[in-house]
C-alpha cells in the first residue's frame, strides 16, 4: 500500500495538496542561515621582512613560529599552526578543534604548553584564530592579506604531519609550487589554493609560506590523494590551502 500524506497522486505523476495544506504552508517562516560577521582583528607588521630564497632559510627564520595543536574532550587531535602577530595571536584551520581543551606547543622553542582562546571560528571556510594564552613571541610570520599567489610560485609547508602508526615528523618540512591560486571569477572558480607539495594527517592549519615574499598565502586544510575511481582520477598528490587573501573577509585579519 502506498500512503499519499498530502493527498493522492494526480496523473502528471505530482502529489496534489489538501485545501488545509495552504494556509499553513503560509504562515511557516523559514529562517535565514547567514553566516556570523567576524570582529576586525588588526595584526602587526614586519619592520624588517626576512630576506631568503631557500627553503632551508625560510625554515630557520619561521620554524619558532609552528605551533602543535592539541585538543582533547570529546575528541582528541593533533594540527598545526602559525603564530601571526607579538600578542599571541595563531592561525589554524577550523576543523582541528574538535575537542573543549585546546593547547599549543611550540616544539623549536620549549616543551612548555601553553592554554588557548578562540578568537574566532569561521567552519564554512575552514579557518580558525586563537590566542594564545601569556604568550608574547619576538618572531612571527606575516601574511599575504591584498595580494594572491601566482601558479608556479615556489612555496614551503611547515607543520607536524603524521607518519603512521602515532608517529609524528613534528616540525615538518616541505617543498613544492602552486599548481592553481586561488581564484573568484570564472568558470572554475576556487575558495582553494591548490599546491603541489607533499604534507598528510596532522598537516591541517600549518602554513603555505611563499619563498618569494616571505609571507603565508594559504592555510593547509586538506590534501587529495591519488585515486582513480568512475568519477575521479589523480595521479599525485596535491594539497588544498584557504586563500590569505581572503582572510580579511573571513577572519577579519587587518594590517
Amino acid at each position: 500500500t502506498i500512503l499519499h500524506p498530502f493527498g493522492e497522486k494526480s496523473e502528471s505523476g505530482s502529489s496534489s495538496l489538501p485545501n488545509w495544506s495552504y494556509g499553513l504552508i503560509k504562515k511557516v517562516v523559514i529562517p535565514q542561515i547567514r553566516e556570523r560577521k567576524p570582529p576586525t582583528i588588526k595584526i602587526a607588521t614586519l619592520s624588517n621582512m626576512p630576506n631568503f630564497h631557500t627553503a632551508e632559510n625560510a625554515f630557520r627564520e619561521y620554524s619558532k613560529s609552528i605551533g602543535m595543536i592539541f585538543t582533547s574532550g570529546d575528541k582528541f587531535s593533533i594540527g598545526s599552526g602559525a603564530l601571526i602577530g607579538p600578542d599571541g595571536l595563531f592561525l589554524t584551520c577550523a576543523h582541528v578543534l574538535y575537542g573543549k581543551k585546546i593547547e599549543v606547543v611550540f616544539p623549536t622553542v620549549s616543551p612548555k604548553i601553553f592554554k588557548t582562546e578562540i578568537v574566532f571560528v569561521n567552519e564554512q571556510h575552514d579557518v580558525a584564530l586563537l590566542r594564545v594564552k601569556d604568550y608574547h613571541p619576538t618572531n612571527w610570520i606575516p601574511i599575504a592579506l591584498e595580494d594572491g599567489t601566482k601558479s608556479g610560485e615556489s612555496v614551503i609547508a611547515i607543520g607536524n604531519p603524521s607518519l603512521g602508526d602515532g608517529e609524528i615528523a613534528v616540525n615538518s618540512l616541505s617543498e613544492g609550487i602552486i599548481a592553481k591560486p586561488y581564484s573568484t571569477t570564472g568558470r572554475y572558480s576556487l575558495d582553494r589554493v591548490v599546491a603541489n607539495i607533499t604534507i598528510a594527517s596532522g598537516s591541517s592549519g600549518g602554513p603555505l609560506i611563499s619563498l618569494k615574499t616571505g609571507k603565508i598565502v594559504g592555510i593547509i586544510t586538506a590534501v587529495v590523494a591519488p585515486t582513480v575511481s568512475k568519477d575521479f582520477a589523480s595521479s599525485g598528490y596535491r594539497a588544498l590551502a584557504a586563500p590569505s587573501n581572503m582572510l580579511n573577509k573571513w577572519l577579519g585579519l587587518k594590517h
